[in-house]
């Protein structure tokens, strides 16, 4: 299997620590990487991803990702469907 997938947030920019009341987007971070399954990364500016896992990825272009990657875990391990088999036209 691949990496574990961890819950983090960006930390945003070191400039006064505030994020304005805005919600905050977990996103599905592989263990070994600095970029999240959507494609998020940290800037130059960017303190980063926070230290702190939280508790579920919210970000929704993550939770898609993890979705079909679930759907593809699960169709390898199934038996091959009548229905996906090549009909034979008579």
């Amino acid at each position: 299997m691949g990496d574990p997938i961890r819950a983090l947030q960006l930390a945003g920019r070191w400039a006064h620590g505030n994020k304005g009341g805005r919600g905050v987007k977990y996103h599905a971070v592989p263990a070994r990487s600095d970029t999240a399954l959507c494609g998020a990364t940290y800037g130059q500016r960017s303190a980063g991803w926070s230290e702190h896992p939280g508790p579920q990825v919210t970000c929704p272009r993550c939770l898609s990702k993890l979705r079909k990657q679930a759907v593809l875990i699960d169709n390898a391990d199934a038996e091959p469907d009548a229905t996906m088999q090549k009909r034979s036209t008579p």
